[in-house]
């Protein structure tokens, strides 16, 4: 055999490779169409945020902070072009321990083309749920948070929600 060989002092270093580059598309880095209520005068409304929860806050579920994800007010609807790019949606689905109100709520819903991908509660008195869906073929993603209750507190943070193709 003719090769080179390389000897590394450790191989700590090749565990930091992204070989995903191109692969993978956060929905905070994405567009998309939001549906909310409207605002009153003087109470602006915010439907939706990128990768904080607010007020300096990172994105928290279960004791660990976020770097990427979205926290969604209820009665908020986002909708994302996928063009069918896309074969997965993977997050963790749940209500911040920091929301005050320990009965907050609220009902999550993913939805490809019209069809329900994932629908169910999230509540801050459990764990946050891990979600693995296909969207392969999907034009059209729409993520719905309804509340659940009349309790401050029920917007959903959606950590680490990546599509991958």
């Amino acid at each position: 055999m003719n090769g080179a060989t390389v000897a590394y002092p450790s191989t700590a270093g090749l565990s930091k490779l992204d070989f995903s580059q191109g692969n993978i598309a956060y929905l905070s880095d994405l567009a998309c169409a939001v549906a909310a209520p409207k605002a009153e005068p003087d109470q602006p409304v915010i439907p939706y945020l990128k990768d904080t929860a607010g007020g300096g806050m990172p994105l928290k579920l279960d004791g660990t902070a976020y770097a990427k994800g979205l926290w969604i007010a209820p009665e908020t609807a986002l909708t994302y072009k996928l063009n069918g790019e896309f074969r997965e949606l993977k997050a963790l689905a749940g209500i911040s321990e920091a929301t005050e109100v320990a009965s907050s709520g609220a009902k999550l819903t993913i939805s490809g083309d019209g069809r329900e991908l994932f629908a169910g509660p999230v509540s801050r008195k459990t764990k946050p749920k891990e979600l693995v869906l296909d969207v392969k073929g999907i034009k059209e993603l729409t993520v719905r948070v309804e509340p659940d209750g009349l309790f401050t507190g029920n917007q959903v943070i959606l950590a680490e929600a990546r599509l991958q193709k």
